[in-house]
């Protein structure tokens, strides 16, 4: 099944449309209904995450399958995607900073002769592709949920201006595989790619 891309801003919208894009996907026209699966990969690190997560769960459907997976996510989807049905992966941006915490460029001893945030990049960028290509080969329909961070201003920090680069390349990864890319914008979606829509360059 092709691989489908949301992405939008902070409060856009986009986990809503994931969310009624799977439950339609999920209702074929002919045969029974597909089952669902949510992976989410945030952590409930403090009160006011805790309180997002508990909303995000309210607005799905509770007969889905949900697997809270922060970090090892191609894997599980190269598992339950190998059967009919619709995953929906909540989402790409915090995963990528799962990821790179596991090798903090600030504190990493350099492993690569250019330094450690050329090293978390490379590490990065061969996950996300590896990722990329299980939701593309997956015979369920993968739908990815991420974030357009590249609008606003640079961040202060090294930390933070890593993470939207990372971010940025990630989404181009994804983006480059899926049949179908919308951009959420005031709870707008906006198809942005189709087969012949924009062409090819």
């Amino acid at each position: 099944m092709p691989l489908i891309l949301i992405l939008g801003g902070t409060r856009s919208g986009k986990s809503r449309f994931a969310v009624e894009l799977a439950r339609c996907l999920s209702l074929p026209e002919a045969g029974p209904p597909l089952p669902v699966t949510l992976i989410a990969t945030a952590e409930p690190r403090d009160e006011e995450m805790a309180r997002r997560i508990r909303a995000h769960r309210l607005s799905r459907p509770r007969h889905w399958r949900v697997y809270e997976e922060p970090r090892e996510v191609e894997g599980l989807i190269r598992e339950l995607g190998s059967r009919p049905g619709v995953i929906l992966l909540d989402c790409l941006s915090l995963l990528l900073s799962n990821w790179m915490e596991e090798s903090n460029p600030e504190t990493a001893r350099p492993a690569h002769p250019a330094g450690p945030e050329a090293r978390v990049q490379k590490m990065t960028r061969r996950r996300v592709q590896h990722l990329a290509r299980a939701c593309a080969r997956a015979p369920a329909q993968v739908i990815v949920v991420s974030s357009e961070v590249g609008m606003g201003v640079v961040p202060a920090h090294l930390k933070g201006r890593l993470y939207r680069d990372l971010l940025g390349e990630a989404n181009q990864i994804l983006a480059a595989r899926a049949r179908e890319v919308y951009l959420v914008v005031a709870g707008v979606p906006l198809l942005i790619k189709a087969p012949g829509h924009p062409p090819s360059i």
